[in-house]
């Protein structure tokens, strides 16, 4: 095999004329190791400990459940699928969700904020519905007849 050294902290450009590379692993330190093969499920956990995103798969996506606290507010729990590496921030796609109300039925709302979080689980707000819900109701986060929005936190360096 082929071994080189990068000086941390700097820009890097590799060009090759011909060839192909297979394989590539970077190392610690010195000594080149065998490369490593690691399982999917094991190399998008890791991923996903810097960034997941939720969305897109279904019109009608559910996010997680939650609880009316106000006529038209509330609080969803959205539980992470893997313990992220810090407390990661919220940012979503497109605009058009929705809460399933067992009373009203899909009502549209504002774009869920982060009301709280810890590396395991998110707690979004949610604002505005479009009718009265009841005090202590269940109901759920979830798109609104598209599959645009996205729910996406980051605990990126």
């Amino acid at each position: 095999g082929v071994t080189g050294s990068i000086t941390g902290g700097t820009d890097t450009n590799i060009e090759f004329n011909t060839g192909t590379l297979s394989l590539p692993q970077l190392n610690f330190g010195s000594t080149a190791l065998p490369f490593q093969w690691r399982a999917y499920g094991t190399e998008l956990s890791l991923c996903q400990r810097y960034f997941v995103s939720f969305g897109g798969d279904d019109p009608y996506e559910r996010f997680g459940p939650g609880m009316v606290t106000g006529g038209t507010t509330g609080y969803v729990t959205v539980v992470l699928p893997t313990t992220m590496r810090a407390l990661p921030t919220l940012s979503t796609v497109s605009a058009n969700f929705a809460v399933l109300s067992a009373t009203a039925g899909v009502l549209s709302i504002s774009t869920p904020t982060l009301a709280g979080t810890s590396t395991k689980v998110a707690n979004l707000n949610f604002f505005g519905a479009s009718s009265t819900m009841t005090n202590g109701q269940a109901t759920q986060l979830i798109t609104n007849n598209t599959t645009s929005p996205r729910i996406q936190f980051s605990a990126e360096l």
